[in-house]
């Protein structure tokens, strides 16, 4: 029997302010049921829950609700009512996981990484490894993921069989290569990429774009001269005699320039003192003749 929207949510209204919570509650249930994509009217329950002290079924309302909202793309809204879920039920799988995927696609690494760390060590606390184990797959596949984190991610991917998705985390890899100028690594991961998917065009394009950067070895670069009379017409290189070192010269004293060749040495200092005598004379008598009156 379907359900009068209007008159039972003014029904639930009215027990509400009359204090009957539970009446209240169950007039908004059976809203709920009728429309189950009604998100506003299952955030409005989830807000009873927590009002009647019922943690659990409060996030399973809001849960819902935020489900609808990311379901249709509202992913700021969906992120708001899951974190309403996480407030009343700290441990709620299901809203961590959505919270981390939303933060993901928004470009939020920091956030989605938290969340994925947190909730892989909630999984593999209550033993649920194959759900841990989803988290790492995650991690590697976040846009600022590093080598290492892709790398462990597409082992998990191989290790399940799931090749395709391998192939696309594993040219992940490459474009952060390539974007670090290392073709060589980069080529190598095309190759292993393509191999686990040869029909993905992308790994095609790129593969065939960093193709040219293993060459072939270099050509041997032939001789200029390629027979015995073109190499004996080549003149042979003249030979220059070494050039001696010249001699170092050897200085010599310059000679006494002397008053006259022909004389002796002795003939020589004789007449130089009698010049010295007559200069001494003549200036002896040049100062007696300025001391005459």
């Amino acid at each position: 029997m379907a359900v009068n929207r209007e008159e039972t949510l003014k029904a639930a209204e009215k027990l509400l302010k009359q204090g009957k919570m539970a009446a209240a509650i169950e007039e908004y249930v059976r809203l709920v049921e009728d429309n189950p994509e009604d998100w506003n009217t299952a955030n409005t329950l989830g807000d009873l829950y927590v009002k009647a002290g019922q943690p659990d079924r409060a996030a399973e309302q809001f849960n819902r609700a935020a489900d609808h909202l990311y379901g249709e793309g509202f992913f700021p809204r969906a992120s708001a009512v899951y974190k309403k879920a996480l407030k009343v039920r700290s441990n709620d799988d299901h809203a961590l996981w959505q919270l981390a995927d939303i933060a993901g696609r928004n470009g939020l690494s920091l956030d989605a990484r938290s969340h994925y760390n947190r909730l892989m060590q909630d999984r593999r606390s209550a033993g649920n490894e194959h759900g841990a184990v989803d988290c790492v797959i995650r991690l590697g596949q976040l846009a600022d993921a590093s080598v290492d984190a892709k790398r462990v991610a597409a082992q998990a991917l191989l290790e399940r069989g799931e090749t395709k998705p391998a192939a696309r985390v594993i040219l992940g890899i490459a474009d952060l290569y390539t974007k670090e100028g290392r073709g060589p690594e980069a080529l190598a991961a095309l190759r292993e990429a393509i191999q686990l998917d040869p029909d993905d065009a992308e790994i095609q394009e790129k593969l065939a774009a960093v193709s040219f950067i293993e060459e072939d070895d270099p050509p041997v670069v032939e001789p200029v001269f390629q027979t015995p009379e073109e190499i004996a017409a080549v003149p042979e290189p003249i030979a220059h005699e070494p050039v001696a070192e010249p001699e170092p010269i050897q200085a010599t004293p310059e000679p006494i320039e002397s008053v006259g060749d022909a004389l002796p040495l002795e003939s020589f200092f004789e007449e130089l003192r009698d010049k010295v005598a007559r200069e001494q004379d003549t200036r002896e008598r040049e100062r007696l003749d300025r001391g005459k009156p």
